[in-house]
């Protein structure tokens, strides 16, 4: 007879469990989270549902795979961002990454910015290349590289509301608004990210398909008040 082979594990002495599955959340292929002391991968072909499936409720199901148990936690890193106050240059451009309105990136020594109106095109367009390009807007130069500092994040417990959703404003990836004066939605963070702009059926709180485009804040971190 063949003797069982060890279940996959992930190296709780090394790292530790990753965050905890999260509603909503935009992950990518290859991202892990728990649930629990469970262990899952979000496979990279069905990616487009990790948002919206919780790991472990669906059996055999294709956007998430157990990976085994784990214990403990793992910090989170800082994620880099570009301070145009100091020396150095943004990433360089890489054609394909779902970048989102305002991000930077740098093309040579010249550094250029993601407009939120025309976000859904910076994945696929160079900057530079184009005359008149809408999707992305010149800086100016830069040298050097650009050293990680903290990521952004929306504090629940810190008083006040981002502005209220408006049709009229051009939203991007990430960007948040106030619903009905309580709650806060976000933008999604993948190519789901251009139906924000997609007219009342796909408004935050309201319209038929808003979950398509908007994460709310509200029911994934709980209550927000304004």
């Amino acid at each position: 007879s063949l003797a069982p082979t060890a279940s996959p594990t992930f190296d709780a002495d090394a790292m530790g469990c990753p965050d905890e599955y999260v509603p909503g959340a935009e992950y990518a292929g290859g991202e892990k989270v728990a649930v629990g002391n469970l262990l899952y991968e979000c496979t990279a072909e069905f990616a487009a549902f990790c948002p919206l499936r919780t790991p472990g409720e669906v059996p055999e199901d294709e956007a998430w795979v157990s990976v085994g148990p784990c214990t403990g936690t793992i910090a989170p890193t800082a994620g880099p961002t570009f301070d145009p106050d100091a020396p150095g240059c943004p990433p360089e451009f890489v054609a394909g990454t779902p970048y989102g309105g305002g991000d930077k990136v740098a093309v040579g020594t010249i550094v250029y910015e993601c407009s939120a109106a025309a976000s859904a095109h910076c994945p696929h367009r160079t900057p530079g290349e184009l005359a008149d390009d809408d999707a992305w807007t010149e800086v100016g130069p830069c040298t050097g590289t650009v050293g990680p500092t903290s990521s952004p994040t929306f504090d629940p417990d810190t008083p006040g509301c981002p502005d209220p959703y408006s049709p009229a404003i051009a939203y991007g990836k990430g960007d948040k608004v106030a619903v009905d004066g309580s709650r806060v939605s976000m933008c999604r963070r993948n190519y789901y990210a251009a139906l924000c702009n997609a007219g009342p059926r796909y408004a935050p709180g309201t319209g038929l398909y808003s979950d398509v485009a908007w994460v709310s804040l509200g029911s994934s971190v709980g209550s927000l008040q304004c």
